[in-house]
């Protein structure tokens, strides 16, 4: 995932309410592939957050970071992307949507047994 450097929060939602695009330069910046993933996990996490709302807790961690390093050593990841559910590793890489939602519902379904 790429770092974007940014005002406050409660400046930046006042930028978007205004329809600028304050990461598009920083966004530019990166290479080609690592800005269609960070797109596909964007997409991903938008109709993750319309889907479920609530029920779903959605964290993107970049690996470069202090809490990746920790997260990475924990699970024992070695290659990102990935994808974890509840600590559980399930996929090392961008899933598609669909494959995605049938491992939440396999995932709270055991729970629920």
């Amino acid at each position: 995932m790429p770092t974007f450097y940014s005002h406050c929060h409660h400046c930046m939602h006042i930028i978007h309410v205004a329809g600028l695009k304050p990461y598009e330069e920083q966004l530019n910046e990166y290479p080609k592939e690592m800005r269609e993933e960070y797109f596909a996990i964007s997409k991903i996490g938008e109709k993750l957050i319309r889907d479920f709302r609530f029920s779903v807790n959605l964290e993107v961690t970049d690996g470069a970071s202090v809490k990746g390093f920790w997260k990475s050593l924990r699970h024992k990841i070695w290659k990102y992307p990935v994808v974890l559910i509840n600590g559980k590793k399930v996929f090392n890489r961008i899933p598609e949507y669909k494959e995605l939602k049938e491992k939440i519902f396999e995932y709270v379904s055991e729970v629920n047994e």
